[in-house]
């Protein structure tokens, strides 16, 4: 895999993957009740995956000022890129993801759509890129 989008979460972590840097698709959400398993759980994902670029998305407000979580997120992109040494990981602004991600979910349930918001942040990159 080209791409992976993550939008993290505390408890959720959800993700999204692109081959060719051209078609997004949400792949999964990973959840646990507890950070060190919830990461450990990533890695793994991660690791199946194998992609040679992570996009995470930063929270960002209106007026593009960083929000208190893009410590976390940036704390959380630190620890991945540890595991992963030789992996690009690129920040997105991540503003309105989930509001979009629940614009197109057609879940009718409860099921977190963060696999959504994934994709909507890794769209975003790619488009900033590819201007």
């Amino acid at each position: 895999m080209k791409y992976l989008g993550i939008d993290y979460g505390e408890k959720r972590i959800g993700l999204a993957g692109s081959f060719a840097g051209i078609i997004v698709k949400p792949l999964e959400v990973v959840q646990a009740k507890d950070s060190v398993k919830l990461f450990s759980q990533l890695i793994e994902r991660v690791k199946f995956h194998q992609p040679e670029n992570i996009v995470i998305g930063l929270p960002v407000d209106s007026d593009g000022n960083i929000q208190s979580q893009a410590k976390k997120v940036q704390i959380f992109a630190e620890s991945i890129s540890m595991v992963f040494p030789k992996t690009k990981i690129y920040f997105t602004n991540e503003y309105l993801s989930s509001f979009e991600a629940k614009t197109r979910s057609t879940k009718k349930t409860k099921n977190p759509i963060d696999d959504i918001a994934a994709a909507v942040i890794l769209e975003q990159f790619l488009k900033e890129q590819s201007s």
